[in-house]
């Protein structure tokens, strides 16, 4: 196969079926990029400061949650075979659109600087002073970003054919790790060890949604390509519902086992060093390469005259850059802030798609999209001031406030419609077809 064909992603246009892969593929996928360093911090705080028994149910209860929504964002992009971007531009307008998915790139763009510092850190641990000579964080940071960037400009091939011998690895590496952690230390030393916290169960269980939420308001980006809307769906299904809580819970154990907090910590108490290769290695390129992806496919809506690997690669080295610069230890307060902005857009795209569509879009190269879709921008507005007073305790819906934005946007919407039809009758009614 040429080069030109191996660099061409469908950015603009829906995806040929031809294309399509089963829900094996998309769950391999985004189990790779769940099996993260942050993933992994967010399994050991929360297990250590509920314990054991109820991190089992507080996982998989955050995971049938997440697995319902991610159903739901999933299917939409697997009926219309179009990224999430893309998608955002019939419910919030061409122009109106640039914004979200701004917030979007800027996001992923960030997680994938941040990673890439984790990743240079942790590995100077494994190798830092390895018979192959001294590194520094920042050579192995720039080495885990030419692997990493390599990949994501090939697109959803590169990143199927990755997690195809990634993920199998990694998930034996935690099964490793796990048995390690019952045998040496002994699986009552993990029950019996918690942190005493105010933490309830239902503020667990909303940590655990929220951490992972970003993931399931993109999902359609890899769902676009499932061969039908069962796949998406069943994909959703093994990845939030059953492989997140164990990927989550498989974080837990050993900490609870051994008393220790850090990831690097914790191997070193087991005395796994080619397993920690392995995890820091193949967890920061795997979920590394869905957040540049993500990021790329963001910037294509923005940037139409560029393609997708063009972004992907220009992205990789800016970030790699501004992670070198020292830039990423001070935008974390930055990125959690632009997270309460992102999931209520999948409470938009939802009710736009499902509700006030018909569950049907006119074919994106025929459609005339409005600039701005005022309603949409409207209740995206009034969605995040929800989430972010649900965030500061202010109200309570769900008791997770990503959650809550979610279903105050689609309310919002649903309602402005329904307003605007009334005031405005046919005029925006015809205003919403084209």
């Amino acid at each position: 196969m040429k080069l030109k064909n191996l660099l061409d992603e469908p950015t603009d246009q829906p995806v040929d079926q031809e294309r399509s892969v089963s829900w094996k593929n998309i769950a391999l996928i985004k189990i790779g990029v769940f099996i993260s360093l942050p993933g992994f911090v967010t399994g050991v705080k929360v297990g250590n400061q509920i314990g054991l028994e109820a991190s089992v149910y507080v996982f998989f209860i955050a995971g049938i949650v997440l697995g319902a929504f991610a159903s739901i964002c999933g299917s939409v992009g697997a009926r219309t075979k179009l990224s999430t971007y893309y998608i955002t531009q019939y419910a919030f307008g061409s122009r109106g659109a640039h914004l979200v998915n701004s917030i979007f790139a800027a996001s992923l763009f960030g997680w994938f600087g941040i990673n890439l510092v984790l990743f240079g850190k942790a590995l100077v641990d494994v190798i830092g002073d390895s018979a192959l000579g001294p590194f520094t964080w920042e050579i192995l940071t720039i080495a885990g970003a030419i692997l990493m960037i390599s990949t994501v400009i090939f697109g959803f091939r590169a990143l199927d054919r990755l997690s195809q011998f990634a993920v199998p690895l990694l998930i034996l590496s935690l099964v490793v790790l796990v048995y390690a952690s019952i045998t040496q230390f002994g699986l009552e030393n993990a029950a019996g060890s918690a942190d005493s916290s105010s933490m309830s169960a239902g503020k667990a269980i909303s940590a655990v949604i929220g951490g992972s939420i970003v993931g399931t308001v993109i999902f359609p980006d890899i769902c676009r390509y499932a061969i039908s809307v069962k796949h998406g769906i069943i994909a959703a299904i093994i990845t939030f519902s059953i492989a997140k809580p164990l990927i989550t819970l498989s974080s837990a154990i050993p900490s609870l086992a051994t008393g220790e907090r850090e990831i690097m910590a914790i191997l070193d108490a087991l005395n796994l060093g080619m397993i920690a290769l392995v995890i820091v290695v193949f967890t920061t390129w795997t979920s590394n390469n869905g957040n540049l992806y993500g990021a790329s496919l963001g910037l294509s809506t923005i940037f139409k005259g560029r393609r997708y690997w063009q972004l992907a690669l220009g992205s990789g080295v800016v970030g790699t850059l501004l992670a070198l610069s020292g830039v990423m230890d001070d935008i974390l307060p930055f990125l959690h802030l632009l997270g309460i902005a992102i999931p209520p857009v999948a409470g938009i795209y939802i009710a736009d798609f499902y509700i006030l569509n018909g569950g049907k879009y006119r074919p994106f190269s025929h459609s005339t999209m409005a600039g701005i879709r005022y309603p949409s921008i409207v209740a995206w507005s009034l969605a995040c001031a929800a989430g972010y007073a649900s965030l500061n305790d202010l109200y309570v819906l769900t008791t997770v406030p990503a959650l809550d934005s979610v279903i105050v946007a689609a309310s919002v919407l649903c309602v402005l419609d329904r307003i605007l039809i009334y005031v405005c009758g046919n005029r925006y009614a015809d205003a919403k077809k084209s």
